[in-house]
């Protein structure tokens, strides 16, 4: 019993030392990303938010189109609701698979970001990207150079009907 009790104290003290060793970290996630407006071009305005401990470093932004089957778009976190905007941009595509729309991909500069700040930032595309349904993807950190508290957490979708 004795060597049972000295196991747990020398778990618990290994444990409580990795805990104050352990270094902290930014973590960047995608707040938000409201629905696009046009103004010449199209108009993304993304919320993006440091739940880390400390200040991150500049890193990049990346905002695509999706092209997605329905079976990817579920993959990706679509509603049932949603699924509709990939089943009909299937049945109007050309090839009569993924999607009809012209594809768009933006990188965006981010500075850095202190912890607990969001930043709004505003990214253009230049044609309107609601043809007639909108997919877009977003990568906050798409080199992944920053080392992060999470590392699973730095994407997030818009899917929304025309």
């Amino acid at each position: 019993m004795k060597h049972l009790s000295l196991f747990i104290i020398s778990v618990g003290l290994l444990l409580l030392t990795n805990s104050l060793l352990a270094q902290p970290k930014p973590d960047l996630i995608i707040l938000r990303i409201e629905p696009p407006l046009w103004n010449d071009s199209t108009k993304i305005f993304i919320g993006i938010q440091n739940i880390g401990d400390v200040v991150s470093s500049p890193v990049l932004l990346k905002v695509w189109d999706i092209d997605a089957s329905v079976e990817e778009a579920k993959k990706l976190g679509a509603t049932s609701k949603q699924l509709w905007i990939f089943q009909e941009n299937t049945e109007r595509a050309s090839d009569g698979q993924s999607d009809y729309d012209d594809y768009f991909e933006v990188f965006k500069e981010i500075p850095a970001i202190k912890p607990r700040e969001i930043l709004r930032v505003e990214v253009n595309v230049k044609d309107w990207i609601y043809d007639s349904n909108c997919e877009i993807g977003t990568f906050i950190d798409c080199k992944e150079v920053l080392k992060e508290k999470r590392e699973d957490n730095n994407k997030s979708y818009f899917f929304a009907g025309g």
